[in-house]
């Protein structure tokens, strides 16, 4: 036996069949409307984490938006409890009758009298309905679930690898803050990890040269520059002269900032390799990969992401 609650118009409220509860509303009564208003889900435009719901009519819902719609959904309550639930909403019980009739007549009404009949098989078939539609949305909720899931894990791969980069990098991270001879110590230590012995020259009489690094019997002389402004040709000119003295195979200009283009032709024809501040940050991540780098942590990656992203660039977000 169905019982409905309905309001003082006598419109259904909440539908029970004894073993479950469920909300109707205008789309669950009405039988063109019997599915819900929202056809399908996918993923927004907006980035990573944004949903957005089609609906039948051809226009496009916001998450906020299919949110505030009036969804037919099952009521979590025990089916004893209907009546006790019924009166906290404020909606009057009643039993459908056991009586057969076409579903377009499903509610019949006494002009002038409160006489309202509900008939067990109509109730049946709205129940039914309910049920139907309330899976659907459940399907169109798990749906928009299993795309946030999927950007979610895109996300946390994505940020794993920027906050590894961020971290092997971070040692270099504040190379406009550091002195010169500090940044020698830097690029000395690079060397060194790469498999190098190293050896940091004098201040003065240096010839051009500032670190001496030598692997397998080749010696590479090194002029470090910790400029903001773009290198030019004297440095060139210099390591070569070094080189030369030093009787080095290779020579390199390594600096925080980037070369003129009359740098890049000298270099090309002497020979001198040129490290500009892109290609050093590179060269610090491949070498320091285990340097000092924290477990990824969603929550402390979140807190530095600013920063990550100002040295790194900015990268989508989840919305």
């Amino acid at each position: 036996m169905y019982k409905v609650g309905i309001t003082e118009k006598g419109y259904v409220k909440v539908i029970t069949d004894g073993r479950a509860v469920y909300q109707a509303t205008k789309y669950s009564l009405t039988p063109h409307n019997w599915c819900p208003p929202i056809s399908s889900v996918r993923r927004g435009a907006k980035g990573m984490g944004a949903i957005v719901y089609q609906s039948k009519r051809g226009g496009i819902l916001t998450e906020n938006k299919c949110r505030e719609l009036d969804r037919v959904q099952k009521v979590d309550i025990c089916p004893t409890s209907f009546d006790r639930y019924c009166a906290t909403q404020g909606l009057k019980v009643k039993d459908c009758i056991a009586k057969d009739t076409s579903l377009g007549a499903w509610i019949s009404r006494t002009i002038g009298s409160s006489t309202i009949e509900y008939y067990n098989h109509d109730c049946a078939e709205i129940f039914n309905h309910c049920q139907r539609i309330a899976q659907q949305w459940i399907d169109l909720d798990r749906a928009a679930d299993e795309i946030r899931a999927e950007d979610r894990k895109k996300y946390i791969e994505k940020a794993t690898k920027r906050w590894v980069k961020f971290f092997r990098i971070q040692n270099l991270s504040n190379i406009d803050s550091m002195s010169g001879k500090e940044f020698e110590s830097a690029i000395a230590l690079l060397y060194e990890c790469k498999g190098y012995n190293v050896k940091m020259t004098a201040s003065t009489g240096d010839f051009g040269v500032d670190v001496i690094a030598e692997k397998h019997r080749k010696v590479t002389v090194i002029q470090t520059k910790r400029h903001t402004n773009n290198i030019g040709v004297k440095a060139v000119q210099e390591v070569s002269a070094g080189a030369y003295y030093y009787k080095a195979d290779h020579a390199a200009v390594i600096t925080s900032s980037f070369f003129t283009n009359q740098a890049k032709k000298l270099a090309d024809s002497t020979g001198v390799e040129l490290i500009d501040r892109e290609r050093l940050m590179e060269i610090w991540a491949n070498t320091h990969k285990n340097d000092n780098i924290p477990i990824f942590e969603l929550q402390e990656y979140e807190k530095i992401r600013h920063n990550i992203d100002r040295i790194l660039g900015t990268q989508y977000v989840m919305e």
